[in-house]
């Protein structure tokens, strides 16, 4: 019995043996990335391994190295991509990686955009709710001053969208006992 966990991965680069460089994330010191890095092309090179033999040796490696806790895009940097997708057996292992990174990030960005709307739409709601608080203070003051213009106040003070013009209004029916000057600022002249 081997225990490949207990051979230093110096030996699989000293014996240039093919079979055993696919095995290097498995060996002793193997799981770091630059020893991966130095199978990759090693497995390339090998003169004893046909084309067919060393694409399937480099998807036993870029497995194992996954498998071992290196990132898709850790594993795709460290071997000549283009080469080691063309091997049935990665492309199945890694199918659903390549879409992974697009997805996260359709995600996040719906993430943000949703959180930028509803913020806008905070916004835009405490914009409104003052701006109704403004209205309903201008008319509780039209009416306790000015009762008998407070009918025809209401629709002018309704449907308006000036915070500054409707504290304007306020101000006026607080500090003017005149009903035709509060009338008139309000452009509802009889």
């Amino acid at each position: 019995m081997v225990n490949l966990w207990q051979i230093p991965v110096e030996t699989a680069f000293g014996a240039q043996a093919p079979g055993l460089l696919a095995l290097v994330p498995l060996l002793k010191g193997g799981r770091k990335p630059g020893s991966v890095r130095r199978a990759a092309p090693a497995l390339g090179t090998s003169r004893v391994l046909s084309p067919a033999e060393v694409q399937h040796a480099l998807a036993v490696l870029a497995a194992l190295a996954a498998a071992q806790g290196l990132s898709y895009a850790a594993v795709m940097g460290l071997v000549d991509r283009e080469q080691l997708m063309q091997n049935a057996f990665v492309q199945e292992l890694f199918k659903d990686r390549e879409a992974q990174p697009r997805a996260e990030a359709e995600a996040r960005g719906e993430a943000r955009g949703k959180a930028r709307g509803e913020a806008r739409g905070e916004a835009r709601g405490e914009v409104r709710g003052r701006l109704q608080a403004e209205r309903d203070l201008c008319l509780a003051v039209i009416e306790a001053v000015e009762p008998a213009l407070l009918e025809r106040a209401r629709p002018v003070v309704e449907a308006c969208t000036d915070s500054a013009l409707l504290k304007q209004w306020h101000r006026a029916a607080v500090q003017s006992r005149d009903t035709v000057q509060v009338a008139r600022l309000l452009g509802i002249e009889s």
